[in-house]
This record gives C-alpha cells, sequence and structure tokens, in this order.
C-alpha cells in the first residue's frame, strides 16, 4: 500500500466515525420527542 492509499483509508474511517455519531445523535433527538 502507498502512503496516499493509506491517508485514504485513514480519512474514510473517520468520515464513517463522524457519520456514525450523527446518526446516534439524530436517533437520540427522535427518541427523547
Amino acid at each position: 500500500m502507498t502512503i496516499g492509499s493509506i491517508l485514504r483509508v485513514i480519512c474514510m474511517h473517520n468520515i464513517n466515525m463522524k457519520v456514525l455519531v450523527i446518526i446516534k445523535q439524530m436517533v437520540v433527538i427522535l427518541l427523547s420527542n
């Protein structure tokens, strides 16, 4: 693997983690209502 592909995988992982956090927050808001 090249450095570029490793950085791309790390960026995708970070984006996925952010999306998961946003989805969790949305679920909590929906459940609290």
